[in-house]
C-alpha cells in the first residue's frame, strides 16, 4: 500500500510539475541569488529544459500507469538528485517538497532493489587479474 502511495505521489509530483514546464499553468517566483543565477545558466542551453520536461513526463505517466516502474524510477533519478543537491546547497529555505519527492523515491528504489540487483552484481570483478 505505501509502495503505491509512494508511486502515486512521485508519478503526479512529476507529470504535473513536467507538464508545467511546457505550459506554465502553475506560476513559480523565479529563484533568487546565486540559485537563480545556476537557473538561468541551465536556460541557456536551449535543450536542457525540454528535454528534462519530456523525461519528467513520460516518467509520471509511467509511474501512474504503473507499468515499467522500475524504469521510470532509474530514469527520474539523476532528476531527484539534482532537485535535493540544487535545494541543499543553492535554495536550503524550500526543501519541504524535495524532501517528500526523495523519500517517496527512495522509498521506490527500496521496494524494487531486487530488480536493481543484478546489476550490481558482478562475478569475480574484483577477483580479476591481468593476463600477463
Amino acid at each position: 500500500m505505501a509502495t503505491q502511495v509512494a508511486r502515486v505521489i512521485l508519478g503526479l509530483i512529476f507529470l504535473v510539475f513536467g507538464l508545467n514546464g511546457f505550459f506554465h499553468f502553475i506560476p513559480i517566483p523565479p529563484a533568487e541569488g546565486i540559485a537563480g543565477e545556476f537557473a538561468f545558466g541551465l536556460s541557456k542551453a536551449p535543450y536542457f529544459y525540454p528535454f528534462m520536461m519530456s523525461v519528467q513526463v513520460v516518467a509520471g505517466v509511467l509511474l501512474l500507469s504503473g507499468l515499467f516502474v522500475p524504469f521510470a524510477v532509474v530514469l527520474l533519478f539523476p532528476i531527484t538528485l539534482h532537485i535535493v543537491l540544487f535545494h541543499l546547497m543553492l535554495a536550503p529555505e524550500s526543501l519541504g517538497m524535495t524532501l517528500l519527492i526523495m523519500t517517496t523515491h527512495l522509498l521506490l528504489i527500496i521496494k524494487y532493489w531486487p530488480v536493481y540487483k543484478p546489476v550490481f552484481n558482478i562475478p569475480n570483478a574484483w577477483k580479476a587479474r591481468p593476463a600477463i
